[in-house]
């Protein structure tokens, strides 16, 4: 299939897949993001087209804005063997969030935050298995080892530079949280907030979710969760992240 975007074509639909050479290479299969907006689809013909041979060996996901439009393609994928994972929603801070509220005096002793100037020594293990709710746990053809392993890969993987950055939480001089930022024009998302199980009665997701907004100083702000999530939404939504931007529905097909 080659290590580039491609083109599958089938009983009048137009299908644009971007080649995703992180995903390829740790699930050892071709792995896209079906792009809708560049794609074209047949819908005279209905659900019942099979894309067969076109899509067979790869790991494809796509994202669908959760609209009026969305239930005719919803339908339409799923006809394609495209499976259901969850609903993503954007959340953007509003500002004031649980850390400003109580006020600095609450951050505990021994607690220091910093921006991250090099992507090396931290804990990747440990914070790579906390990520229990991502779309790669959510796939049933993944095991949460192989998903939590993923995470952990993904973030060592990561080379900073101006738009994207990781800020830090250290209790006495160790590693216990980190936020993973990636910076456009638009905004700054916040992609991986973690804090190591042990530590998170010290108010440390709070105060670095504080700490790191000031340091980017973007007027949107936003980060992503699923709605099932219940305990990453409770987090975020005290922290001041409380309006929706938008949703998507996240689908699979792997094959």
């Amino acid at each position: 299939m080659g290590c580039s975007n491609r083109i599958v074509e089938f009983d009048g639909n137009r299908l644009s897949l971007k080649y995703l050479s992180w995903d390829t290479m740790f699930f050892r299969r071709p792995s896209y993001l079906l792009d809708i907006a560049d794609s074209v689809f047949d819908f005279s013909t209905g659900s019942s087209d099979n894309p067969g041979y076109h899509l067979d060996n790869s790991f494809i996901t796509v994202k669908l804005n959760d609209d009026a439009d969305s239930k005719k393609m919803l339908n339409k994928l799923q006809g394609f063997g495209f499976r259901y994972i969850g609903t993503e929603l954007v959340l953007q801070n509003l500002g004031q969030n649980q850390a400003t509220i109580l006020g600095k005096e609450e951050i505990n002793h021994g607690v220091e935050f910093i921006e991250i100037e090099k992507n090396e020594n931290l804990p990747y293990g440990k914070l790579g298995s906390l990520f229990k709710y991502s779309r790669f746990h959510l796939e049933q053809n993944i095991h949460d080892d192989w998903a939590d392993e993923f995470w952990t890969d993904y973030l060592q993987s990561i080379h900073l530079n101006e738009n994207k950055r990781i800020f830090a939480a250290m209790y006495l001089g160790e590693i216990v949280g980190i936020i993973f930022v990636q910076q456009t024009i638009a905004n700054a998302t916040l992609f991986f907030v973690a804090v190591l199980e042990e530590y998170r009665c010290l108010n440390i997701g709070s105060n670095l979710i504080a700490y790191s907004i000031e340091r980017l100083k973007s007027e949107n702000i936003v980060t992503e969760v699923y709605a099932g999530n219940v305990r990453a939404l409770n987090f975020y939504l005290r922290n001041g992240f409380r309006k929706v931007t938008c949703s998507r529905i996240v689908l699979h097909r792997w094959s």
